[in-house]
């Protein structure tokens, strides 16, 4: 009988979890015991790595704002892109008096420092796919719905990344909505998963 060898079972895990993971958002929001939105509140991560998550309200006055964002009503998948980049940064900033985060900075800034209220990408990939969800709760998609959460890593010769992404209906098309690359209230960048998956950023 060969010899078991325990370091073939572990380079497997190594490289599974440095290539591109699809999850539905319901299993990535789980893994960190986040329901998904319900009528008039939201749970929401406020600190990196999502170590400390709050329960927001959203009021009616909101969710008008919201829907605001996504009129007039998009007439192909790309405007309504456009549309769900800005609804993520209005979000984000209607959250962030609650969650103490309008002073998140783009990218890790003061990540490293827990407490910080800095958001790393696995906190903003747990509020954007949050933000996701509502959106389709709200019947606001009409081209899109969420998607799981992608990740790039180390085998892509990139550093260790996720993001939310939507899913393209009537198509196998995948986008990511990245908030990690702008500050808190910027509109989410909007790629392809294959431009992302290659190191892909916002333009300076």
């Amino acid at each position: 009988m060969p010899r078991f060898n325990p370091v073939i079972p572990a380079l497997c895990l190594l490289l599974s979890g440095c290539i591109s993971v699809q999850q539905t958002p319901s299993e990535w929001l789980g893994y960190y015991e986040i329901p998904a939105p319900a009528a008039d509140q939201l749970v929401l991560c406020s600190d990196i790595d999502c170590a400390q998550k709050q329960t927001v309200q959203i009021t009616q006055n909101q969710l008008t704002q919201l829907r605001a964002t996504f009129e007039p009503a998009a007439q192909s998948a790309e405007q309504e892109r456009a549309q769900i980049a800005t609804a993520i940064g209005l979000l984000e900033r209607l959250m962030a008096p609650s969650l103490n985060t309008a002073g998140d900075g783009p990218g890790n800034a003061l990540a490293l420092f827990s407490g910080s209220n800095q958001l790393d990408c696995v906190a903003e990939t747990s509020n954007t796919s949050v933000y996701l969800m509502l959106l389709e709760q709200e019947g606001l998609l009409r081209f899109h719905r969420p998607g799981g959460r992608a990740h790039r890593g180390f085998f892509t010769l990139h550093m260790p990344h996720n993001t939310a992404t939507i899913q393209e209906t009537g198509s196998s098309d995948q986008f990511v909505v990245d908030s990690w690359f702008g500050a808190n209230g910027e509109p989410a960048w909007i790629a392809p998963v294959s431009v992302w998956l290659q190191g892909g950023r916002p333009a300076q």
